[in-house]
Formats: C-alpha cells, sequence, structure tokens
C-alpha cells in the first residue's frame, strides 16, 4: 500500500513545554519497508493533570518501534501491537502517585493507526480524535473516553485500561486524520474536512500545517497536533 503522509504541531499557549507527541512509522522509514508489518501512524496527548503527561507520551511514542524490531514469530498483527500498548500502559502506571494523592504522575490519551494489506487499524484511549475523510464525507473514528477535563481512559492507568479497537477496508484516495484536542476544541468536522480538503492538494504535511495553524488562529489554547494520511495506492493482499 502506498501512503503519503505528514504532521505537525504547534505548542500551546500554556507555559509548560508541548505535552503533545506524534509518530510516522510510513514506508519511507527503512526499517518499516524492510519488515514487511505495514506502517503505524500516532497521536499521543500528555494529561495535563499528570507531572509526567509529556514523559508519557514520549513513552507510548518510543514504544511503537518494538513492533518492527521484535522477532518474526508470528505474532505481528493486532494482538502484537495490543500487547506492546498495555505493556507500556504498565510501565508508565509503574511510576505510581503524585506524593500525597492519589493523582498518577503519568499519563497520555493515544490514537494508533496501522495500514496493513488495504485494511485500517485504530486502537485508541483518551480525547484524542481519529477522522477518516472519503467521498467527501468525514466520519469519526474513535470515541472520547470521559466527559469534559474529566478523561477516564488513559495509558498510564493501568490494568483499568481500555483500548477500543476495530478494523475496515480502505480505498484510494481516502484520507486519514489524526489530532490532538487542541485541533477538536477549536474546530468542527466540516471546518477539519474543508481545511484538510483543501491543503492535501499541495501534501499531507502542508494540510496537517495548516490544520494546527487554524485551530490556533480560532482560539485554541491547547498543544495543537495533526497527523494526515493519504491513500495513494492499494497493494495486492501480501504487501504492507
Amino acid at each position: 500500500m502506498e501512503l503519503e503522509y505528514g504532521a505537525y504541531s504547534l505548542q500551546g499557549k500554556k507555559s509548560r513545554p508541548n505535552e503533545d507527541r506524534y509518530r510516522l512509522l510510513g514506508n519511507k522509514v527503512p526499517l518499516v519497508s524492510r519488515s514487511g508489518r505495514g506502517q503505524l501512524f500516532a497521536v499521543f496527548d500528555g494529561i495535563g493533570g499528570a507531572p509526567k503527561g509529556r514523559e508519557s507520551a514520549q513513552a507510548m511514542w518510543d514504544c511503537l518501534v518494538r513492533f518492527y524490531n521484535s522477532a518474526d514469530d508470528g505474532n505481528v498483527g493486532v494482538s502484537a501491537i495490543s500487547a506492546i500498548l498495555v505493556e507500556a500502559n504498565r510501565e508508565i502506571f509503574s511510576w505510581g502517585f503524585f506524593p500525597g494523592t492519589k493523582r498518577p504522575q503519568g499519563g497520555c490519551a493515544g490514537t494508533i493507526a496501522w495500514f496493513h494489506r488495504n485494511e485500517l487499524y485504530i486502537f485508541h484511549t483518551g480525547d484524542t480524535v481519529g477522522y477518516l475523510i472519503k467521498s467527501n464525507t468525514i466520519n469519526p473514528l474513535t470515541r472520547e473516553h470521559g466527559e469534559g477535563k474529566y478523561i477516564a481512559n488513559y495509558f498510564g492507568i493501568g490494568e483499568k485500561l481500555l483500548i477500543d479497537s476495530f478494523s475496515f477496508p480502505v480505498n484510494e484516495g481516502d484520507v486519514l486524520v489524526l489530532v490532538s484536542d487542541g485541533v477538536t476544541k477549536a474546530l468542527s468536522r466540516p471546518s477539519i474536512m474543508e481545511c484538510v480538503g483543501h491543503w492535501i492538494i499541495q501534501s499531507p504535511e502542508m494540510a496537517a500545517k495548516q490544520l494546527c495553524q487554524l485551530a490556533l488562529q480560532r482560539g485554541s489554547v491547547d498543544d495543537i497536533t495533526a497527523v494526515v494520511v493519504e491513500v495513494v495506492e492499494l497493494g495486492s493482499n501480501t504487501n504492507s
């Protein structure tokens, strides 16, 4: 499967450093192209109330490469990715709690997309968001785990972790958009679709950049991150 992709991130207006992270493990990366295990993309957003929210997003960013570095034991699909995410969640949970409270040291939301054999697989927890744009419609791929400022489910929560996961086929011309809540708090779905549709003609990277800048212009104060992936050409059933 041939994909074109790009990403962009802006620090929010708050004083702390950018707590978002994104990962582009596409076929432009030699390790990925050699593996034949498909292509992974992700957005992670550190929980603002967690002292190590940024470190948590980085830890989840780090863990995804394990999928390509692990031994080829036949377990290279959904179960392998899920196991890696669960293991990283436990590592973050092991950091413990803020002294004198039950507030965890670490925690982050995350949406991960895996393209493999003309299928798109989504793994999600928290309030990051995934959309699929196809045939001039924008379809949400994720649901928010929580309400308002409260996130009920996230990487770092420990054994209570719930990862939503599902898959469906993709077609040439489909566009995946993964964003942190710095985008969704400022932009409606139609605005996201219009912006991406206009700028992706230049490149997915330009579409991601313009989407983030539009969210900033519309008043977003959180960290703003977007990953845009366009399905250019489908492969055979044996290709990644």
